[in-house]
């Protein structure tokens, strides 16, 4: 591809990265025009997207019960502890709550893995749109 011994590059191999950089602009474009629509839609929530299941309110859900649930592990936790349990009362303490807290993220994890798909496929649809309407 290169034309002399300068380092210069023939004018097809210059067409060709130019035309690679304006197909990466154009997916810039399409994620960060995305991101702005999920922005405005994250600040406009109504009840009929509560209604819809558009709105997912499961993270928020989760991370509420998570907090309650260590509070009750470790109230339960010290019950055992005062209870001449002490081996199983500060086991239960420590394992109790990271197992919790492991179940919690992965709930989450499944709600984020949900939410980027969906993204991943709006994305998909607004390249394909500004393929066939290059306009």
């Amino acid at each position: 591809m290169k034309h002399g011994s300068k380092g210069e590059y023939s004018p097809e191999a210059f067409e060709v990265i130019v035309d690679l950089l304006k197909e990466q602009e154009k997916t810039i474009l399409a994620q960060s025009k995305h991101s702005e629509i999920a922005e405005e839609e994250s600040n406009n929530i109504s009840l009929s997207d509560f209604f819809s299941f558009r709105l997912l309110i499961s993270t928020r859900l989760i991370k509420f019960l998570y907090f309650w649930g260590v509070i009750g592990i470790t109230i339960v936790s010290w019950n055992l502890f005062m209870k001449d349990q002490l081996l199983i009362g500060i086991l239960s303490i420590i394992v109790g709550n990271a197992v919790w807290r492991l179940i919690c993220e992965m709930v989450i994890i499944f709600f984020r893995m949900n939410k980027q798909l969906a993204q991943l496929c709006l994305t998909h649809q607004e390249l394909k749109r500004s393929i066939h309407n290059p306009n």
